[in-house]
């Protein structure tokens, strides 16, 4: 029997005040019985986020708010007061009971930083012919562009006024990079010292060692020998 699944393509437009350009994208394999909540997570993890403590909200084509229950009650809140509020649908309900291929809707992620996508449903595809397995979620079968770190940050410490060369520096270096050509070609170090100093004679004198490096790493592959699928260095030369 031939398994169908819609197949939605999901476009970051952007997020924390910024907009995207070119669009990073995924193209996911959604299973019938997929909800909501279900779908903004794995959007969310293929889009590399780790914090998923936020709230999530899907708008359909028609106005149709999709959210959690809290935040349901607090419209309905509202509106007592006078105001008015669009169809609700909790996140507990189907994806594909709310959508057809030709569907457009919009996902946030992080009401607040207001994470953008727009979704798309493009048509049916088997599972199992473009993932090459038969996945119990909603799975990700295509991608491209550069993903955004969630909170913009460029390295684990990054609070937006360090500066950034010296990030992870410490811990490349004390690891030694013993194995042949996973050493660094330019000592980070000795560069920062030279370009420092405002000698040209010392920075040409840094840049220089890559070739001589070059040459250790060509002569300590050629010179090494395979055991067991593993290259070990010959000694006897």
């Amino acid at each position: 029997m031939d398994k169908r699944w819609p197949s939605i393509r999901v476009d970051l437009i952007g997020g924390r005040g910024q907009i995207l350009d070119p669009r990073p994208g995924r193209t996911f394999a959604v299973p019938p019985s997929c909800t909501f909540d279900e779908f903004g997570e794995a959007i969310d993890l293929a889009f590399a986020r780790w914090d998923l403590s936020h709230l999530r909200q899907f708008t359909l084509e028609d106005g149709t708010l999709v959210v959690d229950e809290e935040t349901a009650d607090e419209l309905r809140a509202s509106a007592l007061g006078g105001g008015t509020i669009p169809r609700i649908v909790p996140l507990s309900a189907k994806v594909s009971r709310h959508t057809k291929v030709g569907s457009r809707f919009r996902y946030v992620f992080d009401l607040g930083d207001d994470w953008t996508h727009a979704c798309t449903v493009q048509k049916h595809v088997n599972p199992l012919e473009v993932s090459g397995d038969n996945p119990a979620r909603p799975t990700a079968y295509l991608g491209w562009g550069t993903i955004p770190d969630q909170y913009g940050r460029r390295w684990e410490s990054d609070d937006g006024i360090s500066d950034p060369a010296a990030a992870g520096l410490e811990d490349v270096e004390r690891l030694g990079w013993s194995e042949p050509g996973s050493r660094p070609l330019i000592d980070q170090t000795e560069l920062r010292i030279a370009v420092a100093s405002g000698k040209a004679s010392e920075v040409i004198e840094a840049i220089s060692a890559v070739e001589i490096k070059l040459r250790c790493s060509r002569w300590e592959l050629a010179s090494s020998r395979p055991i067991d699928g593993r290259i070990v260095p010959n000694k006897h030369h």
